[in-house]
């Protein structure tokens, strides 16, 4: 049996906060991959919980009624077809738990998932839902492979896992992550028209970064909105008489003074100063050329992370090392992540193989971090004058979707063929492909 896996679908609703660009090729892709019988593991973020306007809490009959909406959506309803029919060819289906779709844990959601795949009770025992601290492997050929979704070892993203627990759900508390989607990017989406935001998943606070650039006046807004103080979660700053803030640190305040370090604490000040911060001095007000020094810096330093166009680029050394970690502990041949939307395959060692299997989301191509300050510029002008990025109005600032998964099959030398594939113009192309072995 092929075992293919994919993560970071991000299927939604159908609303504006929506990423998933997948609507005609994946179906196509999973009918092409299950014409023999298939597992298929979504590895994580296969539903994105947090794409609509209710509150951050974690509360059965509200996240059903959020399945619900998901599960309607056009786009999600082929999906779930094309599952469907990978159940009905005697294939498998496992959905693993991400940080945007922990609704998975609960049995209300699991049933209305179940229901969507539209598969008779014999087809329909091969669908597992699989928490993110349940045990990873999966066998090809004997071959020993660890899945992991990857939000484990990002501090902005962790799932509390305890809480998922029967009895616990009341208790649970959302990542920092999300937060900072449901208080802050969904309502720069939505208010003022930042869709170019849902885009830069999962980096939230470089997407924070990212229209501080862009619209400054907006993200101020949307802080006083959200009673959020501006001045502690940006700058580390308290006001005058205040006690020390008992709120949980969204992380603002590290990732910017980076992003503007090379300019002095005098950019620092006049950004807080633009903001209404009552600790800058108002005199310290930047002229028009120091604020675009200030946005430029901020766009460069919010999507230092973002993956780009380059299918291979940018591995994630972090992340490569601790998949290390994770499978000398699991004793894996074969370790499997995603969550950072960039698709790379490595052999890290003569023993193992590293994959990240990327994304079926929508994304915006930057431009190159050594790029000069003109062309950065020119990006945040851009993305400024069209925050929707309709395809048609794109230069600087272009969109582009990258079709990709993990593909492991039996090897015909013993072991399993490991490939990074991509899904383009109706054919799999093989992007990387490893010999694993026991």
């Amino acid at each position: 049996m092929h075992t293919l896996v994919i993560s970071d679908l991000h299927l939604g609703n159908g609303g504006e906060y929506d990423a998933f660009a997948g609507a005609e090729e994946l179906p196509a892709f999973l009918d092409h991959v299950a014409s023999e019988p298939t597992r298929v593991i979504v590895n994580g973020d296969g539903f994105d919980f947090l794409t609509n306007e209710d509150p951050l809490e974690l509360r059965p009959e509200r996240a059903a009624a959020q399945a619900g909406a998901i599960v309607a959506a056009p786009a999600t309803r082929g999906v779930l077809t094309a599952l469907g029919r990978v159940l009905a060819g005697g294939g498998e289906v496992t959905f693993r738990m991400g940080n945007h779709d922990i609704e998975l844990a609960l049995p209300e959601v699991q049933g209305i998932v179940r229901d969507a795949l539209g598969q008779p009770p014999e087809c329909a025992a091969r669908l597992a839902f699989v928490r993110c601290d349940d045990n990873p492997i999966v066998e090809v050929s004997g071959v020993r492979i660890a899945v992991f979704h990857g939000e484990h070892d990002d501090g902005c993203n962790q799932i509390d896992a305890p809480r998922l627990a029967p009895g616990q759900h009341e208790k649970y508390q959302y990542a920092v992550g999300s937060r900072l989607v449901k208080q802050i990017l969904n309502p720069l989406t939505r208010q003022h028209g930042m869709r170019f935001l849902r885009l830069l998943k999962p980096d939230f606070r470089g997407a924070v970064l990212t229209a501080l650039a862009v619209a400054p006046e907006a993200v101020k807004a949307v802080f006083k909105q959200a009673s959020i103080d501006i001045d502690w979660h940006l700058f580390g700053e308290q006001k005058s008489g205040s006690e020390d803030t008992d709120d949980v640190s969204l992380g603002l305040d590290e990732r910017l003074r980076d992003a503007l370090l090379h300019l002095g604490d005098a950019a620092r000040r006049a950004l807080a100063a633009s903001l209404g911060c009552a600790w800058a001095a108002s005199e310290e007000a930047q002229d028009e050329g120091a604020a675009a020094g200030v946005s430029v810096a901020l766009a460069r330093a919010g999507l230092r992370h973002h993956p780009g166009p380059r299918t291979q680029a940018r591995v994630d050394r972090r992340q490569l090392d601790e998949a290390e970690r994770l499978g000398m502990k699991y004793k894996a041949d074969v370790v499997i992540v995603g969550h950072t939307h960039t698709a790379w395959c490595v052999q890290k060692t003569p023993e193992r193989v590293v994959v990240n299997t990327g994304t079926w989301t929508w994304m915006m191509a930057p431009p190159p971090l050594e790029a000069g300050d003109d062309v950065w510029a020119a990006f945040v002008a851009e993305l400024r004058q069209n925050p929707p990025l309709p395809p048609d109005g794109e230069k600087h600032a272009r969109t582009f979707k990258c079709l990709t998964a993990a593909l492991i099959s039996p090897h015909p030398a013993g072991g399993a063929a490991v490939q990074l594939v991509k899904w383009e113009g109706g054919q799999i192309k093989t992007l990387e492909a490893e010999h694993a072995r026991r």
